[in-house]
């Protein structure tokens, strides 16, 4: 493991950002898997802090109990969002960092982040390995059971001779005779017969065996075929709608048009805003291209649900890229002031809703099924 907490100027946030520089191993990426079961998608990072600490710690208790915080209960521990938009976030940056934002740390606390890093990781290898020990030594105890069980039933019952005409066994006691057999076979043609026997026993027991992983890696084919045409489609799909309404620059995925917020939904109600009352935009929006969308960005906006060029993606976050290109610039056409920033952009947006109230316009109720 290598990792390094450095600051630099942003472009696409357009400030100075905390960055975290990781670099793992395939151990370490299996063992980050079984304690968060939440799986890291790369083994090297170079990305700011929250998107690196969501992928590590997934869950905000795991950096606390990193960083030895006993008490942590009021800070959001279930939560996965790194960042002071999350009051529980904002509030452990304020009572253990004394920061309003985790890029205003100081040297010192970036060590002290960096050694919570190494400390989570690392307890996730000593868990992972523990877990692995304890599957090998149930796995061979099991089979020193079954050898030995397997043993016990193929030893021949002790035989005790007594007064040189009985045979006595753990089933009973039998009279010994010798009584000679005529056309008996010898030895060798017996060891002959059975070793013949078992052979043919086992030659269709492979046979079976081997019946069964054809049949199995048969339906493991179609699966895998069935797998790609749906990827095939679903490439398509991503296509035709990334050539319709986004382009590509760099390592994001830009949307062409200009977005013009309509609507301001507030306490279950939606507000048509007047077109002489209407301030809101959104420029340049951004989703970098990964499998599972977490964060959004934009050039420029005048909008209550943004905040520092950052997106609140609400119910979009961790969701397919396809379905977050499809869904997100509609949403924002619709200003969400129940989960909206602490922002000029908020207080512009209640002012309307109040002037609409005021004039006796009442907006329409939000129906869900």
């Amino acid at each position: 493991m290598e990792i390094q907490l450095y600051k630099k100027y942003a472009e696409d946030y357009n400030k100075v950002k905390l960055f975290v520089k990781l670099k793992l191993t395939e151990t370490e990426v299996k063992a980050i898997k079984y304690v968060t079961r939440h799986e890291p998608p790369l083994t090297e990072y170079d990305y700011v802090f929250y998107r690196v600490a969501y992928n590590i710690f997934y869950k905000q208790k795991n950096l606390y109990e990193a960083m030895n915080i006993s008490n942590y209960d009021n800070y959001h521990p279930n939560d996965n969002d790194f960042r002071p938009q999350c009051d529980g976030f904002a509030q452990f940056l304020r009572e253990i960092l004394k920061v309003n934002d985790i890029d205003e740390i100081n040297e010192s606390q970036m060590n002290q982040i960096a050694q919570a890093f190494v400390n989570f990781i690392n307890n996730c290898l000593q868990r992972y390995n523990e877990a692995l020990n304890t599957y090998v030594s149930t796995n061979v105890i099991t089979t020193t059971i079954q050898e030995q069980h397997q043993e016990q039933n193929h030893q021949l019952p002790e035989i005790q001779l007594q007064h040189e005409n009985l045979i006595l066994t753990p089933q009973g006691t039998f009279k010994l005779s010798f009584v000679p057999v005529s056309n008996s076979r010898n030895l060798q043609e017996l060891a002959q017969e059975v070793t013949k026997t078992f052979k043919n026993i086992y030659e269709n027991q492979v046979k079976i065996r081997t019946q069964v992983l054809e049949q199995e890696i048969e339906k493991y084919k179609q699966e895998i075929e069935k797998i790609k045409q749906e990827a095939f489609v679903e490439g398509l799909k991503t296509y035709n709608q990334i050539k319709a309404n986004w382009r590509l620059n760099s390592n994001y995925l830009v949307y062409k048009k200009e977005i013009i917020p309509t609507k301001i939904k507030y306490c279950g109600q939606i507000y048509n805003i007047p077109e002489h009352l209407q301030e809101f935009y959104v420029k340049g929006l951004k989703v970098p291209i990964m499998s599972i969308v977490t964060s959004a960005s934009v050039s420029d906006s005048y909008h209550p649900n943004i905040n520092d060029g950052e997106v609140c993606l609400g119910d979009l976050k961790g969701k397919p890229l396809l379905e977050v290109l499809q869904k997100l610039p509609r949403e924002l056409e619709t200003i969400n002031l129940d989960s909206a920033f602490d922002n000029k952009p908020q207080a512009t947006a209640y002012e309307i809703v109040n002037e609409l109230e005021d004039e006796g316009e009442s907006g329409s109720a939000v129906w869900t099924s």
